[in-house]
Order: C-alpha cells, then sequence, then structure tokens
C-alpha cells in the first residue's frame, strides 16, 4: 500500500458516514488486503477515528483466502489517490480482477479499459472528502445491474491477457 491508493480517504469517508448515518441497516465493512509503507499509517487512522468494527486488515492473502474475500464484497476498491502521483491515468490490474469476480470499481482516475462499461463509481481526483452517502446511494440504485455472473462475463470477454494480446498483434500488423 503507498499513498497514491487513497485508502485514507475512504477510511475518513466510512467515519464520517458511520457518525452521520441514520439509516443502521447499511453495514459497511473495507476489507484491506496487503501491506506496505502506508500499512502502519491507515492502522492507526483507523484506531485513531474509532472505527476497528468497519475496517479489516487481512495482511497478504492468497489463494483461495484472497477469493474469499473478493467473494463476499460487493465493490472493489481500486487506487481512489493516483493524482498524489502526478497521474491522472490508471490501467490497473485490480480493477480487471474485481470485475473479474463480478465487482462493480470505487476509483478516481481514468481507466479507458474499463470506463466504457458503466460499471465503476469515480470519486473527486483530488484532497476532497469522499461522500459515501452518495456511493452507497450509486450501488443501491444499480443494484440490479450489478449482476455478478454477468459483470464476471463482460471481463472475461474483453479484459484477458488473451483478448489484450490479440489487440496488440493486430496493431504490431499494421506496422
Amino acid at each position: 500500500m503507498y499513498k497514491w491508493h487513497g485508502y485514507d480517504r475512504i477510511i475518513h469517508a466510512i467515519h464520517d458516514y458511520v457518525a452521520n448515518n441514520k439509516n443502521k441497516n447499511i453495514n459497511i465493512k473495507f476489507n484491506i488486503v496487503g501491506d506496505g509503507p502506508e500499512l502502519c499509517n491507515l492502522k492507526i487512522l483507523v484506531k485513531a477515528l474509532n472505527i476497528e468494527d468497519h475496517v479489516i486488515f487481512h495482511g497478504f492473502l492468497g489463494e483461495p483466502e484472497l477469493g474469499q474475500v473478493l467473494l463476499e464484497s460487493d465493490i472493489g476498491v481500486d487506487s481512489l489517490a493516483r493524482f498524489r502521483s502526478g497521474n491522472d491515468d490508471n490501467n490497473s490490474l485490480k480493477s480487471k480482477e474485481y470485475l473479474a469476480y463480478g465487482l462493480p470499481v470505487l476509483k478516481s482516475h481514468v481507466d479507458t479499459s474499463i470506463d466504457k462499461f458503466g460499471l465503476h463509481f469515480n470519486v473527486s481526483h483530488n484532497e476532497e472528502p469522499l461522500d459515501l452517502a452518495s456511493i452507497v446511494e450509486w450501488f443501491l440504485d444499480n443494484k440490479n445491474k450489478f449482476e455478478r455472473e454477468e459483470i464476471a462475463s463482460l471481463a472475461l470477454r474483453y479484459l484477458t491477457w488473451e483478448v489484450q494480446i490479440q489487440k496488440l498483434m493486430m496493431r504490431v500488423n499494421d506496422i
């Protein structure tokens, strides 16, 4: 985990949402998988905000544990602060993995390989606080559109290595 993942932004949003949300039927859980330079800072932040019940640190997970966490999730959280690294665009494997598991994606950057599918929510591309209520509303309003099998099928059809290599080979053949 690095600063440009922006997980601190969603942690602050969870704190604000939990403190201000009147709808107690919605239980927010943010699963953080992995490690890295920001992990300690994130753990300190979660403890300071007293939201340990809403943020779960799993550490590094391999299969099948990672797959199980993704199957139990509703949304995949990609980078929320690419601007911190001076980058507006990103084409991460993380978002493709989320789609392959049938999850819509939360992100802050342009990703031309997935943006066309309309299965993402883009948060502000700056340090503005995230409005988790708007993200929850987006998810609930689109829940019928977010059929896991259909999203996974779309990822298999358009985002696999084989498909990407075919696109590359077509470009090479045009040279």
